[in-house]
This record gives C-alpha cells, structure tokens and sequence, in this order.
C-alpha cells in the first residue's frame, strides 16, 4: 500500500531519481534542435557554458545518488560539506553558468539583428 511506502525511508527514491534523470533529458532535447538549426558561430559561442551547466547537474545528481562524502565517513560530515550541501553548490553552479549563457545571448542578440 502506499502508507508502507511512505512511511519507509527513501521509499520514493527510484521516483526522485527518474525524475531527475528525465529533467535533464528533458533539457538536452531544446539543446539538440539549437545544435541543428543555429549557425556555427553561435554554437561555438554559446553551448560550452550550456554544456558546462550540465556537467554541474550531473556532478550534482552523482553527489546526490551515490551519498558522496557521507558513503566514505559516516557521521564526519553530518554539520558540514555534505551531500546535500554540496548537491546544492553543483546545482548553483549550474545555475550560474546556465545565467552566463543567457546574458551572453541577451547581449548578443541586442548588437545583430535577427
């Protein structure tokens, strides 16, 4: 029933994960489409930073599933440096690069025309 899942530790982890896994999947499909439609130039000029946006949630979702550092030595970093606090900084990198890159578009796009 769903009152035992709930009430079980990580009982909805393969969920949180799928979903994760299809966010990410679900970003890399616009990522593609751009790779085929745009001119080189903007390629080139763009998708490194998108591109490194990924490899931060990815290196995120890899801190996140396999518990890094907590796995290692439990119990050393239950205050700081844990998994979840370096989840987030992976996250918040991914975020700022994810920024850049629309602020380098933004600013290119108001210098040429469409």
């Amino acid at each position: 029933s769903a009152m035992s899942i709930v009430g079980r530790p990580g009982g909805f982890e393969r969920l949180r994960v799928s979903s994760m896994v299809m966010a990410g999947a679900f970003g890399l499909v616009p990522l593609v489409h751009y790779c085929c439609v745009a001119p080189r130039a903007e390629i080139a000029l763009y998708v490194p930073s998108i591109l490194h946006m990924f490899m931060c949630y990815g290196i995120g979702f890899a801190i996140y599933r396999t518990r890094f550092p907590e796995s290692i030595r439990p119990g050393m970093f239950d205050l700081s440096g844990s998994s979840h606090f370096l989840w987030h900084v992976a996250g918040l990198a991914g975020l700022r690069s994810y920024e850049a890159s629309l602020w380098s578009m933004l600013t290119c796009q108001a210098v040429t025309s469409c």
